[in-house]
Formats: C-alpha cells, sequence, structure tokens
C-alpha cells in the first residue's frame, strides 16, 4: 500500500499517560508523514496546545493532573485552541 502524504503537516496531540500507547500512535501516523506530539497528563497537555495548533487531539479519559473529561472542557472553553 503506498502512503499518501498530506498536503499541509498535519499535527496530532496525544494526552495519554500510557508511554506504550503513545509510542505506539506515534509509530503508526508518523509513518503517514503526520507530527504526534505526547503528553503525560492533563497538565502538559495544555502546555502543549498554548505551543502551537493541533488538528485532533487524542485524549485518554483516566489521567493524573487533570483527567480526559476535564481537558476536554479546558480546551473547548480555550479561544483559538483549533486551526
Amino acid at each position: 500500500m503506498a502512503t499518501e502524504q498530506l498536503p499541509d503537516p498535519v499535527r496530532v496531540l496525544v494526552a495519554d499517560d500510557d508511554p506504550i500507547f503513545t509510542g505506539l500512535v506515534d509509530a503508526v501516523l508518523a509513518g503517514q508523514g503526520i507530527e504526534v506530539v505526547a503528553a503525560n497528563n492533563g497538565a502538559e497537555a495544555i502546555e502543549r496546545i498554548v505551543s502551537g495548533p493541533f488538528d485532533p487531539v487524542l485524549v485518554d479519559i483516566m489521567m493524573p493532573v487533570i483527567d480526559g473529561l476535564r481537558l476536554i472542557a479546558l480546551i473547548s472553553a480555550t479561544p483559538g485552541s483549533g486551526r
């Protein structure tokens, strides 16, 4: 199967406290030309979001510091958090 390159760089934020999961997502998406940025908890994810836009954000519900549901609420309330 041929790898199709996307026209614009796609950035995905993966917020999950399981490094095996974030590594797996990175391995799969990097082969498609997608940049994956990992965050180990909700607070770290907020820091990453402030640094630049992401296309999708994959969020684990059960995380330390800020859980996934609270993180989604914070992202939704942040002006300009989407592209």
